[in-house]
């Protein structure tokens, strides 16, 4: 299991107020609390957790738990 699994996966928890796993894959809408205004939070916490940049165009393509991992992975 990646560090980058379990850190996605604590930011989400945090944000969603709910037990994420790192294994899980959490995406918009599922659950309900992940909707589109939380989305952004998170997309400012996975920010701020990382130290990346997330672009505009990017922030919608990053719609589930294994996305944003991936987008890590690869930055």
């Amino acid at each position: 299991m990646s560090n980058i699994n379990e850190r996605v996966a604590k930011v989400l928890a945090l944000a969603l107020r709910k037990p994420v796993g790192p294994n899980d894959n959490f995406k918009i809408g599922e659950p309900i609390e992940w909707d589109s205004l939380m989305h952004i939070e998170i997309m400012l916490l996975v920010e701020e957790e990382f130290s990346v940049q997330i672009r505009a165009e990017q922030i919608s393509v990053l719609a589930s738990q294994k996305q944003i991992i991936e987008f890590l992975k690869s930055h």
